[in-house]
């Protein structure tokens, strides 16, 4: 037997993945990291152990490319440091970010064990 997947004519999609995609809200105001035991801190609604490991991952990733092109280390800070930085998390970086998180969660969760 072969099985059509069926695309939206709108959104190119199969319905399967527009109705998960359709179903996933927005967690970004909801994940956070644990808070620390006196720090009185508000608890996230959907606190994470790895909370702020990705992002520490990425600053890494654009200061190496950045000392690679040249820039000294004041430079890197400052280009980190800057609105720049604030701009691209509102845009292509963010965006790309999001692609990352799917592509690596399709890649590879088939085998996470809950």
């Amino acid at each position: 037997m072969v099985h059509a997947i069926v695309r939206s004519p709108t959104t190119n999609r199969s319905h399967s993945e527009q109705k998960a995609e359709d179903s996933m809200e927005d967690i970004t105001g909801k994940v956070g990291p644990f808070p620390h035991r006196y720090s009185g801190a508000n608890e996230a609604e959907w606190p994470m152990y790895s909370f702020a490991g990705p992002s520490c991952h990425v600053w890494q990733g654009i200061a190496n490319e950045l000392a690679r092109q040249g820039k000294t280390v004041e430079q890197v800070k400052d280009i980190l440091q800057s609105k720049l930085m604030r701009w691209e998390l509102d845009g292509s970086l963010s965006d790309a970010l999001v692609k990352f998180g799917e592509q690596y969660a399709q890649q590879h969760s088939k085998g996470w064990k809950l």
